[in-house]
């Protein structure tokens, strides 16, 4: 337990933004929960503080001088620098959701001990059903930060320990077609490679071969030739050799070795502040959530679509259906009445950049009579506002985008 919890820093909620009208002069604020770790003050950091990083402009402008020797910055650059340890975090999760985020990073070394892949392994672990789920690592866009007035959530704490011979364990299942993915692009490249090395070397030493045969002539009509034929052959030898070095070397390439995951970073999941428009009870809000997406769904299948829930992957997206010519990537929102949206943003990053794919589902009256409003594309067709200090953004026009 202590190689975790000695670390647990939420680490969205602090910030440092400039001054618009004192340049060099910012509002620094610090997690209650870092600043208690670490025995400092917790009331003005947490509130924030106005610091410049240049003693003249702190003089000048009556701020704090934050540079080297100062105790919060030496917590935060300790915490930040220390690559001994993984990484502990808190967040709260939008939609009532308990669990432990686990990020390992998976890579595949070629023989030469060069990384040939690497990749970002995210599993979480539902609290509530105790499940292990491989989530796209950008879920991390879709939590909130920890209150800072709330405590850590102890029984995810006390999990931490026994679960990370499970967490290895999963993330050991999860990875292991990575190095067949890393091999088969790794060969690819390779092929590649060595037909184009294969060609200019033969070219090379084919041309060498030819002044060496020119040389020879001349020097046999009585031309001093020595030096030029002594240089050419030794460019000859050079040239063979670099080529089989070459090839050894993409050999060598080849060889790939799956290492042993490395745990990055362990994120505690709580449940988060309901949003607004949304009901309380946690068990009542995933009851909204089944029923908007079982009215999706339904929908999908009626229009001839073969609708998959991803909505546990994270991926800013809750279905993908397929139909005859188009793929659709749906969000749905459901609402126990109505009321304006909220979007994290992942998903509206990925409106973003699916277009004309990404549609937008929302079922009003979910509890009492579900109404389905389908919007396509809503990057270009609703106006979202980015709430302040949260990282979320809401949409209140959202009906004057779709069709019901």
């Amino acid at each position: 337990m202590e190689r975790f919890t000695r670390h647990v820093v939420p680490l969205v909620g602090g910030a440092c933004e400039p001054e618009a009208r004192r340049p060099g002069v910012f509002r620094l604020s610090v997690p209650r929960t870092f600043l208690r770790q670490h025995q400092l003050p917790s009331d003005s950091f947490a509130q924030g503080v106005r610091v410049a990083f240049e003693r003249p402009i702190a003089r000048e402008a009556g701020v704090e001088f934050f540079a080297p020797g100062h105790p919060v910055l030496e917590a935060l650059t300790d915490h930040f620098l220390q690559k001994s340890r993984p990484v502990l975090g808190i967040f709260a999760h939008p939609r009532g959701e308990e669990g432990v985020l686990w990020l390992f990073r998976a890579t595949v070394r070629d023989g030469e001990g060069q990384p040939a892949l690497e990749r970002l392994v995210a599993l979480f672990w539902n609290a509530r059903t105790g499940s292990w789920q491989e989530v796209d690592p950008r879920m991390l866009w879709d939590l909130e930060p920890w209150p800072d007035a709330s405590s850590a959530p102890d029984h995810l704490l006390r999990a931490l320990e026994a679960q990370e011979a499970a967490a290895r364990q999963s993330v050991m299942d999860s990875v292991e077609g990575l190095k067949r993915e890393a091999a088969e692009r790794r060969e690819r490249e390779c092929r590649i490679k060595e037909q184009w090395l294969r060609r200019c070397y033969d070219y090379l030493i084919r041309e060498s071969n030819t002044k060496l045969f020119e040389y020879h002539r001349r020097a046999e009509k009585g031309e001093e030739m020595r030096v030029a034929i002594q240089q050419e052959e030794e460019s000859l030898k050079r040239l063979t050799r670099e080529q089989v070095e070459r090839l050894e070397a993409l050999q060598r390439q080849r060889t790939l070795t799956l290492l042993e995951p490395h745990l990055e970073a362990v994120f505690l999941v709580g449940a988060g502040p309901v949003p607004a428009g949304e009901a309380a009870d946690p068990e009542a809000r995933r009851r909204i959530e089944q029923i908007g997406m079982g009215v999706a769904m339904g929908y999908e299948r009626e229009q001839g679509r073969e609708p998959v829930d991803v909505s546990g992957q994270f991926l800013g997206y809750d279905i993908r259906s397929e139909g005859p010519g188009e793929v659709r990537y749906i969000e749905v929102k459901a609402l126990a009445a109505a009321g304006p949206i909220e979007l994290t943003p992942h998903e509206w990053q990925m409106a973003q950049r699916l277009q004309e794919a990404y549609w937008l589902y929302v079922v009003e009256n979910a509890l009492a009579g579900p109404r389905l409003h389908t919007i396509q594309n809503p990057a270009k067709h609703l106006k979202a506002e980015p709430v302040v200090g949260v990282v979320k953004v809401v949409i209140a026009d959202w009906g004057q985008g779709g069709r019901p």
